[in-house]
């Protein structure tokens, strides 16, 4: 497990209780090679809560270090999610998780997980919709269904689910929560 603060242990703790619709889309969607774009650990809770993949790859701008695991590899690579050094039609599920708000392009790096995926794959993201600004000065969009429809249509891509997360209290509640730590 990777040693976090007790702060980012306190967020992360809460985006998973949150998200219990990103986990059952992951346990449907998720299959075969997984490349996790800005993933860092996430890939330690999608193992523990279900999530089935033969592998799992991260990609992330920095760093990160897979503990050693029997049952499945999981490797690390560098690199930037809007230009993916991997060949066309390399991964079976895309997952990307609280990062494409951070992309300065992110229809060009939802291009590039398209160009990645194979036929038939599917890409499962979640992004904020009304949420507040964090890891500044790197957040770049808050987004709206309007958005992914507009983009999955662009893209080439299929949306076969959007399901919100939240509403009106849990924005009222992490605006409140994110004030203190900004």
């Amino acid at each position: 497990m990777s040693r976090k603060s007790l702060v980012i242990r306190t967020l992360y703790w809460l985006r998973d209780l949150r998200s219990g619709a990103l986990f059952r889309a992951l346990r449907a969607y998720c299959r075969g090679s997984v490349l996790d774009v800005g993933g860092w650990d996430f890939y330690e809770t999608a193992l523990r809560k279900g999530v089935p993949c033969e592998s799992w790859t991260v990609l992330d701008l920095t760093p990160v270090s897979p503990p050693e695991r029997t049952d499945r590899p999981i490797r690390s690579v560098v690199g930037d999610g809007c230009r993916l050094g991997f060949r066309d039609d390399s991964f079976d599920t895309v997952v990307s998780i609280q990062v494409l708000e951070h992309a300065f392009e992110p229809i060009r790096m939802i291009e590039e997980m398209y160009r990645v995926l194979k036929s038939g794959g599917h890409l499962v993201l979640l992004v904020p919709a009304t949420a507040t600004m964090h890891m500044a000065p790197h957040h770049y969009y808050n987004f709206t269904r309007f958005f992914f429809e507009e983009a999955m249509r662009r893209s080439g891509l299929r949306l076969v689910e959007l399901t919100p997360l939240g509403g009106v209290w849990s924005t009222f509640a992490s605006r409140l929560f994110y004030f203190f730590f900004q």
